[in-house]
Order: C-alpha cells, then sequence, then structure tokens
C-alpha cells in the first residue's frame, strides 16, 4: 500500500484528534542518536496534562479520549445513525475508511464528492458489487493516482482490512525513516517497538489502536531532529497547526465553543511593528486578511482616520504558530510620517476575526500599547505662539490627547485664564498645538505693564502617549488651588507685530502700534528698524517717541517717528523687524512699505 504521503497528512489531522491521549510510554524510547523524549514540545505536553483524565462521549458510551476527539474533528462520523460507538471503534479499519480518512486530511473530501462519476468510467476492476459512494471514492483514486492509492492488479480492494503493519510503515516513514535504509519488513514491527510505537496483532488493530498508534507518533522527535512529529506538520500545514493550538488552548474535544474571541493585548514594537494578542487561537486566514485592520492615524478621541491596512502598501499581517497572536507590519507611510516609535498611530480597530469554533470576534477599536510603558511622559516646553496658541512639547510621541485638559493660569498659578478647544499634532507625535478659548495676553496679564507669564497645568484622564502614561511631574494638576497651584512657566513665543501703520496727527508723523509691549536697545536700532523713504525711495531720517508699557525706547506699544524736513508729498514707512523685540526676545514681525500722505 503506497500512500505514504497521504498519511502524512493523515497523520496530522488525527493528531488533532489523538492528543488528548497519554503517551508517557512512547517518550522514553531511544533509537540510535534519535532522542524521543518530550523535549518540552505543546502538543507532548499537552498529552501529558490529559493523562489519565476521561471525557463521556455525546452517546455516554465508554469511549476513549481520542476518539471522542477524532468524532469531534468529523474524522470518524460514527455507524450512521448510532453515531460514534465503542463497537464502531473497536471495528476493524477498511482500506476504503483509511482513504475517506486521508482525503480529510488534505482538504480533498470535498473536491471527491463533486468528482463527477458514472457507472463505466475509468476505475478499479474491483468496483462491481460496491455501493455508488465508493466507487465514486476508487474512480477519485484512480483519476488521481499521485495520492498513491494505486492498489494492486488494478485492483482497489476497498473492503480490505487495513493490517496493523502496514499503517507502522507510514508512520515510520512519517517520522523520516526510510523503508529498506532504517528498516525492512522482517524487522519493521521490532523497530517500531524500539521507538515507542505500539503495534498489536493485526486481529486486534482496529479503529481504537489505530488511533493509539497515530498519537505516540506525534509526540516522537523524527529522524535526525529535535522536532516532533506533530510540532513538523504545524510548521508545514495551518490548517494542523490551528487545531493544535485549539486543544492546547483547552477547547474541550466534543463539545460546542460558542464563546467569542477577544482582543488581550495590542504592543508597538521598536521596530514600527504591532504585535497583537488574542484570548484564543484564531482562524488562520482571518487573521491574515488585512482588511479585518484598520488603523486610527489622528488620535482625536471624538473623530479619527480609519484606514484599513493594504499589501498595496507594504503592510502585512503574519500569525503566530499557535495562531493566539498576529505580528502587523505598518509601513512608515502609513504611520502618517511617523518615525520607529510609531508616531501617528493611535487606535487599530478590529473586525471579521474568528477563531476556531467559528466564533466571530466583536468589532473592537483597542489601544495601540508601546513597548516601554515605564518612560514617563513629561513636559519638555510649553510656550504662547499667538494670543490663542499655546504649543506644548512632550517627550514621547502623544496617543491621545484632550485639548479641555489643557488649561492657562495667571501669574498667581490660580485664577483660570483660558482653556484649550482644539488641537494640532504634527508628525513627530511630540509637538502639540493648542487653540485657546480666550486671548492669552489678555486674559493672562494682570495690565500691559505686568510681564508675569501664566501657567500651565494639565488634569490628564485622556491625554496619553503611545505607552498609555498620563502626563507627569510639575504640570501635572488634575485640581488647581491654592495648596496645589499651577508652575509650570508659559514660555512667551509669541511674535510681535504692528497692529496698525497710520498717519498722525501732528504734522508729518506716522504712528506704529504693536501687538504687544516691545522695545530696542536704542534710538539707532529704532532706525535701523524703522525705515521711511521719499517719493523716489531715498531714506529719510526721524525723531522717535515712545508711548504705552513703560514709554521708553526700552519698553513701549506707540512708537511715533517725525520725519525731519518733511513736506506735503508722498512718503514709504516700512518696518524690517531685527533690532526690536519683546520682553521674551521675539524680533518683531515685518510689515511691508505702506503709503503715507501728507
Amino acid at each position: 500500500m503506497k500512500k505514504i504521503r497521504k498519511i502524512l497528512a493523515l497523520v496530522l489531522i488525527m493528531a488533532f484528534g489523538f492528543s488528548l491521549f497519554s503517551v508517557a510510554s512512547a517518550a522514553s524510547f531511544k533509537h540510535d542518536n534519535h532522542d524521543n523524549k518530550n523535549r518540552g514540545n505543546s502538543f507532548g505536553g499537552y498529552l501529558a496534562s490529559r493523562s489519565g483524565s476521561k471525557t463521556a462521549s455525546k452517546d455516554s458510551n465508554d469511549l476513549s479520549l481520542d476518539a471522542q476527539t477524532l468524532y469531534a474533528l468529523g474524522l470518524l462520523q460514527g455507524d450512521g445513525s448510532k453515531g460514534l460507538t465503542s463497537a464502531y471503534m473497536h471495528s476493524r479499519p477498511t482500506r476504503i475508511q483509511g482513504f475517506v480518512l486521508d482525503l480529510r486530511l488534505m482538504g480533498k473530501e470535498q473536491d471527491s464528492d463533486n468528482f463527477s462519476y458514472r457507472s463505466g468510467d475509468a476505475n478499479f476492476s474491483d468496483y462491481h458489487g460496491c455501493s455508488s459512494y465508493v466507487q465514486q471514492k476508487m474512480a477519485y483514486a484512480k483519476k488521481h493516482p499521485e495520492l498513491n492509492w494505486i492498489g494492486s492488479d488494478n485492483k482497489f480492494n476497498p473492503m480490505g482490512y487495513l493490517a496493523a503493519q502496514d499503517y507502522a510503515k507510514i508512520m515510520l516513514t512519517a517520522l523520516g525513516y526510510e523503508y529498506n535504509v532504517d528498516f525492512n519488513w522482517l524487522n519493521e514491527a521490532q523497530f517500531a517497538e524500539r521507538l515507542g510505537l505500539t503495534i498489536p496483532i493485526d486481529g486486534n488493530f482496529d479503529l481504537a489502536a489505530l488511533a493509539t498508534m497515530t498519537v505516540e507518533a506525534l509526540a516522537m522527535t523524527m529522524k535526525d531532529s529535535d522536532q516532533t512529529l506533530a510540532d513538523y506538520l504545524a510548521s508545514v500545514n495551518p490548517d494542523f497547526a490551528a487545531k493544535l493550538a485549539a486543544l492546547i488552548n483547552g477547547t474541550t474535544p466534543g463539545t460546542t465553543d460558542t464563546t467569542k474571541p477577544t482582543v488581550t493585548s495590542v504592543v508597538l514594537a521598536a521596530n514600527g511593528q504591532v504585535a497583537v494578542s488574542f484570548s484564543e487561537a484564531m482562524k488562520a486566514d482571518t487573521v491574515k486578511n488585512l482588511a479585518n485592520y484598520a488603523i486610527d492615524l489622528d488620535g482625536s478621541l471624538g473623530t479619527y482616520t480609519s484606514t484599513p491596512l493594504s499589501q498595496m502598501t507594504g503592510a502585512a499581517a503574519v500569525p503566530a504558530a499557535d495562531l493566539k497572536s498576529v505580528t502587523l507590519t505598518i509601513p512608515h507611510n502609513v504611520l502618517n510620517g511617523g518615525t520607529a516609535a510609531g508616531a501617528g498611530v493611535t487606535n487599530i480597530t478590529f473586525s471579521g476575526l474568528a477563531d476556531q469554533a467559528g466564533n466571530v470576534l466583536e468589532p473592537v477599536t483597542c489601544f495601540v500599547q508601546g513597548t516601554s510603558a515605564s518612560t514617563p511622559l513629561t513636559v519638555l516646553t510649553a510656550a504662547a505662539l499667538d494670543v490663542n496658541k499655546l504649543q506644548v512639547t512632550f517627550s514621547n510621541p502623544m496617543k491621545t490627547i484632550d485639548s479641555t485638559e489643557f488649561r492657562l493660569y495667571r501669574a498667581d498659578g490660580v485664577t483660570l485664564a483660558s482653556v484649550g478647544t482644539s488641537y494640532v499634532l504634527d508628525t513627530t507625535g511630540k509637538v502639540v498645538t493648542i487653540t485657546l478659548g480666550g486671548s492669552l495676553t489678555a486674559s493672562a496679564m494682570a495690565s500691559d505693564t505686568d510681564t508675569a507669564p501664566a501657567k500651565l497645568a494639565i488634569s490628564a484622564t485622556k491625554t496619553k502617549d503611545i505607552y498609555g502614561n498620563a502626563v507627569s511631574g510639575a504640570v501635572a494638576v488634575p485640581v488647581v488651588s491654592s495648596a496645589t497651584p499651577a508652575t509650570v512657566t508659559i514660555h512667551d513665543g509669541i511674535v510681535p507685530a504692528v497692529a496698525s501703520l497710520v498717519k498722525g496727527t501732528d504734522p508729518y508723523t506716522v504712528v506704529v502700534t504693536f501687538t504687544e509691549p516691545v522695545g530696542a536697545a536704542d534710538a539707532a536700532a529704532i532706525s535701523s528698524a524703522f525705515r521711511i523713504t521719499d517719493a523716489y525711495g531715498m531714506p529719510l531720517t526721524a525723531t522717535y517717541t515712545f508711548s504705552g508699557a513703560r514709554g521708553t525706547v526700552g519698553s513701549f506699544t506707540t512708537l511715533t517717528a517725525a520725519i525731519s524736513g518733511a513736506t506735503d508729498g508722498t512718503y514709504g514707512a516700512e518696518l524690517l523687524g531685527q533690532g526690536i523685540k519683546d520682553a521674551a526676545g521675539n524680533v518683531v514681525k515685518a510689515y511691508a512699505k505702506t503709503a503715507v500722505d501728507f
């Protein structure tokens, strides 16, 4: 019987069913340098954990665990309406039964069921007298000689019994041993028994014994390898790997799994990959389907851009061998320009994922947890960019931001000045620009002459980094009071500008008003920064007076320039910006040349 390749697949499926069978006796045999000890492999460990246990069968017959498992897997469907019974398991396996089991293992049973066959089509010569079902399966074997069910003398012998020694040869071949090299027909039984296979005499070789032998083989390491047959089959057959994982995961054979899987963790690795763990083993095809993952690239608490992963962008989903986790590769261009730290990634929405029993995971959007959760989140700088703009630079890339948690206080650190209303996150994920509900300068300063800076406090409940950390340090003040005031100073990053440039009420004067107090080192610096030209573009001199703030060259809000020797006509006035700054050192914004008529 030449069906070595196919039985290798049979071993694969039956391994799942037989994984509940104890193989302690098979774990201690050695042959030459081939060590068949368990080596802690997951399959052998699972068998050991179930050793001695027993579960009632579906029809309450006294069935072994391996028999019940085969029934749950659909490999043994029992005796018609009676189902799987003890009597059925003690019947001797036939060649046609072996072939059907093999088809189920290789996933070809449906293909064989759909195979079109009519009496008279090519078939083995001994098809006469067989049922139409058996005839069709024999014809399928005839059509596909690559399956190695070729019979002898053009006869399939469908009802012939499957001999124990024939099945032992199949198991040995699956383990990597070669016929007429490692063993032969004369010493096959002794060789197999030395390895740990239990070979009954042919008269006692029933379906139960076949199951036992299969479990023993699966727990053994392959020839010249530390890998068990079960582990090897799992590495080359995803379906086997999934079913093996389901057994190790604790699914009880013979029961119906109705529990939906869940996502247990979503961790962002330093290389930009995301490791996702599930509560149980999942179906490989659903885990590999990129359409089942959508990436949130915004970070907004209310709305975000949910972008499904696509193979065209270089994304990938690679499940682990036990199918209890998957590694998602998300290209940097999908990461919204983020770095290896994962800036721009916020949430991943999972949908369409199913466990081994077909239970579909409820669609869920999960927080992407960073790998360095111990890295504290602190504020590096906080600066006012405009009268209603605050820029905060964090130590870590941010995950979620709530603008209303950013609160500005006056110099006393207690009197509330303004609260954030919206935000923008830059591509590094660290710099957040907050739009304030009120004017920072007008609200935070007691008067024009009060240069005491405002104070920032963040009550971070929803504002967190990619590691899940809330902000820490002096800026983290959930409730501001006289006992716990805001103490983090807001750096003045507001660029002063010209609010207006007009003809003065005095003859031949130009009045410039600024958005905040500014100053210069001396009059010469003013002359270099503020330029007045005649109709031909020639520069003119002027004398300057200052008002507002301290009313000096070093602190003013209004500059009045009296043009020397001016007459009626059109003059040009412009501010170059250089030399005039606010108290924080921000250079005034240049103002384009403006015509002034006298």
